[in-house]
């Protein structure tokens, strides 16, 4: 699956694990699960499984993560938009697809959203709710005084 952000880029969903026994009819919390760092990637052309992931996933959460821009591999633009702006386009990719997904599957829980990472992804998954506010419920607010 791919989507498009507000400022025309196309990004890459690298996965979408549902619950097995899934009903269209309930609300499922959505976890953007992210690393992110320049030069890497997420998606690939391959299967994949992370125990974590599929046990999230057991819990009743759907587990997405994405190929934000500065991944590696989509070209010398697509990765260099980065530099020296580390943290605004992959925040915004992040949230991009989090606003996306709750707004096209009706089953995802747009007041239930979490974002987590590791490393770099951890980095980026502490600014994400300040691109835009609001999309990662239950987080901190940003800006003065906050």
């Amino acid at each position: 699956m791919q989507i498009t952000t507000t400022d025309g880029q196309a990004i890459d969903i690298h996965f979408l694990v549902k619950p097995r026994s899934i009903s269209m009819r309930k609300k499922y919390p959505l976890v953007v699960s992210i690393y992110g760092a320049p030069g890497a990637q997420s998606v690939y052309n391959e299967f994949g499984a992370s125990a974590w992931e599929q046990y999230l996933a057991q819990q009743g959460y759907v587990v997405v993560s994405v190929n934000n821009r500065g991944s590696g591999r989509y070209g010398q633009k697509f990765s260099e938009v980065v530099c020296e702006k580390l943290e605004v386009y992959e925040s915004s990719d992040f949230t991009a697809n989090a606003k996306y997904l709750t707004g096209k599957f009706p089953w995802i829980d747009n007041t239930r959203t979490a974002i987590q990472g590791h490393s770099y992804g951890g980095f980026t998954s502490v600014l994400c709710p300040c691109y835009p506010p609001g999309v990662f419920p239950g987080t901190y607010r940003c800006g003065a005084g906050n």
